[in-house]
C-alpha cells in the first residue's frame, strides 16, 4: 500500500515538473506572429535605392465593416532615414500596400500591425549597388538685378537619370567673389572661391541657399552633390551674378 502511495506522488511530482517545464519553454519561444494579418515583402533581396514593396491583407476575422488605421512597422539598420512606424488605412476588402526607399545597406525586419495583432516579421536583405546612379545637378540662372548688400538667393534640384527629385542630399554651396580691385574684370584663374555652407534637398529635390555680395562685380556661384552608394557625384554648371 505504501509502495502506491509513492509512486502515485512520483507521477504527481513528474506531471507538475513536466508541466513547469512547458511553461518555461512557452515564455522562451518568439511568437509566430498572428495568422489574421500578414505584411509579405515582394523581394527578399535589394539593391540600395530600390524601393522596398510591400503587400497584406487582414482576415475578415479582425478586420470588421469598417477599415481601422493599420501600422507598418520597419525595422532598418541604424543611421537610416526611414521613419519606424507609419500609419495608413487599408483598402475595404482588407488589403493593403506600402513602398518606402531603401536608404541604408543590411538587413531590414518588416510586421505590420492592426486591430492588436501584429503579423509575423518578415526579414529583407539590401546590399549595395553594383552601379549607382547617374544623375543631375542643375543651378538655376538669377536673372535680377542686384546691388551691392543685397540677398542673392540661388535655387536649383537634384534628379536621377529619370528626372525624378532626390530628396535629403547635402548639396554644397560656393560662391566666387571677383578679383581684388576689379570690379568689371572677368579672369576665371583670379577669382576667389568661398564656401557658403552645406544644404539639403527637399521631398522633390529641390535646394536654395542664399548669400549677400558686400561689393560690385561679377560674382560666381556653383553647387556640389559629393554622391553616396546610391548615386554618383555631380556639379552643377557655374552661374554668373552681375552686382551693380
Amino acid at each position: 500500500m505504501n509502495r502506491i502511495i509513492l509512486n502515485f506522488r512520483l507521477i504527481i511530482i513528474t506531471l507538475i515538473l513536466t508541466g513547469l517545464c512547458y511553461v518555461v519553454l512557452a515564455d522562451n519561444t518568439t511568437p509566430v506572429g498572428s495568422s489574421h494579418i500578414t505584411a509579405v515583402p515582394l523581394l527578399a533581396t535589394l539593391e540600395i535605392g530600390e524601393p522596398l514593396e510591400i503587400e497584406g491583407y487582414i482576415d475578415n476575422t479582425i478586420f470588421g465593416p469598417y477599415p481601422g488605421t493599420l501600422i507598418m512597422i520597419i525595422k532598418a539598420p541604424m543611421a537610416s532615414r526611414i521613419d519606424s512606424f507609419t500609419s495608413l488605412t487599408p483598402n475595404s476588402d482588407g488589403t493593403f500596400s506600402y513602398s518606402v526607399i531603401t536608404d541604408i545597406t543590411g538587413t531590414w525586419a518588416v510586421s505590420a500591425r492592426y486591430g492588436g495583432e501584429t503579423s509575423a516579421v518578415s526579414e529583407v536583405k539590401v546590399t549595395p549597388r553594383e552601379t549607382v546612379k547617374s544623375v543631375k545637378n542643375i543651378l538655376n540662372s538669377f536673372g535680377g538685378l542686384v546691388t551691392s548688400r543685397d540677398e542673392v538667393v540661388m535655387t536649383g534640384y537634384l534628379r536621377d537619370n529619370l528626372g525624378i527629385g532626390i530628396a535629403n542630399k547635402p548639396i554644397q554651396c560656393m560662391v566666387a567673389l571677383p578679383p581684388y580691385g576689379c570690379s568689371i574684370c572677368d579672369f576665371e584663374d583670379l577669382l576667389i572661391w568661398q564656401d557658403h555652407g552645406t544644404v539639403t534637398t527637399d521631398s522633390s529635390g529641390r535646394y536654395a541657399f542664399k548669400f549677400v555680395p558686400n561689393e560690385r562685380g561679377q560674382f560666381r556661384a556653383r553647387t556640389y552633390f559629393s554622391g553616396d552608394e546610391i548615386y554618383r557625384g555631380a556639379v552643377s554648371e557655374t552661374r554668373s551674378i552681375r552686382v551693380t
